[in-house]
């Protein structure tokens, strides 16, 4: 039935995420274009100025358009959770034979598959604009440098760089899954009440963020304290106080994953309030 669910879900929000994706693409080829254009000044100098003002307009565009990336999987996600769980929707879903668990079980993979998607796509985006043909040629010797230096600083640090590297990996997911669970949580706890429900629910977005952050920045100095380093500062101290720090910060998220999916959870199965 888990299968059955994120289908369904990659089908619903497929329809917006691809034209976004696709779109952002397309803006980004178009002010390439622009860019090789002005730089070219074809046509005398009014049309290199029409091409620098068009440059200048799409770029403002494509910075707008890496923050809509950012934003579209969780905005997505979350508009999803409120019609499909708490609104009149809520009627035919939860009579589905079918726990609340696997539901936002499968709304979290989903968002957490577009979140990946959306960072390629930022990506291959700024690889397009930041990049020329004779660029691209200088790759794959660019790519084998790295990984002959990440081969030696790998066996300097006795396998610590790959194992911060799949710490930041799952800081980065679990982060993401953080973020959709607090916008659920926040619209759980708002769709319980009958009057006001868009602004409490609003008002808790910012009370819950607000918190994660503040134990993010006291768990930031808890970690600063506990490690002493030498005046000498060293690869294996910096790669000490990495590890500690993203340890803690793993476990950090995956608490607060447990916190806000009980709400949510709780909420929603106890609370709910469809009027």
């Amino acid at each position: 039935m888990l299968r059955k669910l994120i289908k369904h879900e990659f089908r619903a929000t497929s329809r917006i995420m691809w034209p976004i994706f696709a779109g952002m693409l397309a803006l980004t080829l178009v002010m390439r274009a622009a860019m090789y254009m002005t730089n070219r000044y074809w046509g005398g100098f009014d049309t290199a100025r029409f091409f620098s003002t068009l440059y200048s307009l799409l770029f403002l565009a494509y910075i707008f358009g890496l923050a809509a990336l950012c934003l579209a999987p969780l905005v997505l996600s979350a508009v999803r959770f409120r019609n499909h769980i708490l609104r009149d929707e809520g009627y035919l879903t939860l009579t589905l034979p079918v726990s609340i668990h696997r539901l936002l079980l499968s709304k979290l993979i989903v968002s957490a598959v577009w979140y990946a998607a959306a960072f390629l796509v930022m990506a291959l985006t700024m690889l397009v604009v930041s990049t020329t043909w004779s660029d691209l040629r200088t790759f794959p010797a660019l790519f084998g440098d790295l990984f002959s230096a990440f081969s030696q600083l790998e066996d300097s640090l006795r396998s610590g760089a790959m194992l911060l590297i799949l710490q930041i990996f799952l800081a980065c997911v679990l982060g993401v899954i953080v973020s959709t669970l607090i916008v659920y949580a926040a619209y759980a706890v708002g769709y319980s009440f009958n009057r006001h429900k868009s602004a409490i629910t609003a008002v808790l977005l910012l009370v819950f963020y607000q918190l994660v952050q503040i134990a993010g920045l006291r768990l930031t100095f808890d970690v600063a304290d506990s490690e002493r380093f030498s005046q000498a500062w060293s690869a294996h101290a910096a790669m000490s106080f990495a590890h500690s720090f993203f340890t803690m910060a793993l476990v950090g998220e995956l608490v607060s994953c447990a916190i806000f999916y009980l709400i949510t959870w709780y909420f929603t199965t106890r609370k709910l309030n469809l009027e």
